[in-house]
């Protein structure tokens, strides 16, 4: 579902996207990396040079064990299969059907269900299964044993309900994260499951490494267009490798007290879904801190968030020039933004007058461009008249700026060297 969208977004972009392509060799030289590539379809092979590589080549990577970076982690825990099928499951669930995740947890199965296509079809993962000790070698599952399966986590009749089986996939739950997401140089990244991987309880798996790409891609940008130092993209490593910790631990906590409860398995406390996936903050990186005791916090819960350099610019709603509702969130795009909450502001005009491309915006209840129609923005992001937020590409806010009698264009410009790492 997910994979078409971003493919035909890439391409607006500009993207060349190629299939069917297999990295045999890289090196890292002084002013880049050299790459070996093999078409798999005419076996022709291409030489390309370029300023930095990024891997995503998922667990097994060949990149990471190429970079000799180790991982660690609480390991293998179980192998496991999905069993995706075709069923009409609606007479029997009805409105449940399109909801969220099903855990079977009983003596003899241990799994769950996510169903999709309103309650016509669906996947049944399988951890655990009796007379299956040691989990589910490739192949070894049939389609008479994948309907007994269904059969017994569901207790549905599968002739009844037109079951049928899609096919199988064999899987190990597994927890770990690299110690390093870059090469020494920092030409080479990973990402993804190449440098995390993490159990499916909470899926935060796709989302954590949604946030790889996204933390990484403005930084290699403006390193590329000569706006921040090259010391800027060693903060990939230094802001995103603890925070796949922080997810990967937390998804392994899920899974003790969801599936594997009552093993006497250690885990972390388990936080709400909200603070794992919008909660976490870099404590380091590209950002000016601002105040020690704040930077030291990892998370922070998203409805009362701290609002503070590392953490993400918190949601308010707005009304446009068109009359229309839209998110704060939304101003955020491809460059840095700079947020008031007082329309004279010289923080609007020092924005104007940097090496860098800044969207500046007063958010206030009399005015447009964006009406803070219910005066939230200076409550929930705790600013002052005479303050400002200087927001990342990423949506991480990167700087508190004071408020000032003078010298506001030197500071901006002082804030941004530090974040650039310059």
């Amino acid at each position: 579902m997910f994979e078409p969208l971003l493919r035909k977004n890439a391409a607006t972009f500009g993207a060349q996207q190629k299939f069917g392509q297999v990295v045999e060799w890289y090196e890292e030289v002084d002013d880049g990396v050299i790459v070996i590539v093999r078409d798999t379809q005419t076996q022709k092979v291409k030489k390309y040079k370029t300023k930095y590589l990024i891997a995503a080549d998922g667990n097994r990577s060949a990149t990471r064990r190429k970079e000799n970076i180790q991982w660690h982690g609480p390991g293998n825990l179980a192998n496991s299969i999905s069993i995706n099928f075709k069923a009409d499951l609606v007479p029997y669930l009805g409105t449940r059907a399109v909801h969220g995740v099903t855990y079977i947890m009983n003596a003899d199965f241990t799994g769950g269900f996510r169903l999709d296509a309103g309650g016509k079809g669906g996947f049944l993962i399988v951890s655990k299964a009796k007379g299956r000790e040691t989990g589910f070698e490739p192949d070894s599952v049939f389609e008479k044993e994948a309907r007994e399966m269904f059969e017994a986590c569901s207790g549905i009749d599968a002739e009844e309900c037109g079951f049928e089986v899609d096919f199988i996939s064999y899987w190990t739950v597994a927890a770990y994260n690299a110690d390093e997401y870059t090469s020494k140089d920092a030409k080479v990244f990973i990402m993804g499951d190449a440098a995390h991987v993490m159990p499916p309880s909470g899926g935060m798996g796709g989302n954590t490494g949604v946030a790889d790409a996204y933390n990484l891609a403005w930084k290699i940008a403006y390193v590329l267009s000569n706006k921040a130092s090259p010391n800027l993209l060693k903060t990939y490593n230094q802001e995103r490798q603890p925070a796949g910790d922080f997810s990967m631990h937390q998804a392994f906590s899920r899974l003790v007290n969801r599936v594997f409860h009552g093993k006497g398995l250690e885990c972390e406390k388990e936080l709400p879904d909200l603070v794992c996936e919008l909660g976490y903050r870099y404590t380091s990186g590209a950002m000016v801190p601002s105040d020690e005791n704040d930077m030291e916090r990892s998370y922070e819960n998203p409805h009362d968030p701290y609002v503070m350099p590392g953490g993400r610019l918190p949601h308010v709603w707005l009304i446009d020039v068109d009359g229309e509702k839209l998110s704060s969130l939304d101003l955020v795009k491809r460059n840095f933004v700079l947020f008031t909450t007082d329309s004279g502001s010289p923080w609007l005009q020092a924005s104007e007058k940097q090496g860098i491309s800044i969207d500046a915006y007063p958010i206030i209840s009399s005015s447009q461009p964006y009406l803070d129609f219910d005066s939230s923005a200076k409550k929930v992001w705790k600013l002052k008249d005479g303050e400002a937020l200087l927001v990342r590409p990423d949506g991480i806010i990167a700087w508190r700026a004071p408020k000032m009698t003078s010298g506001h264009d030197e500071e901006l410009a002082q804030a941004l060297r530090i974040v650039f790492k310059g």
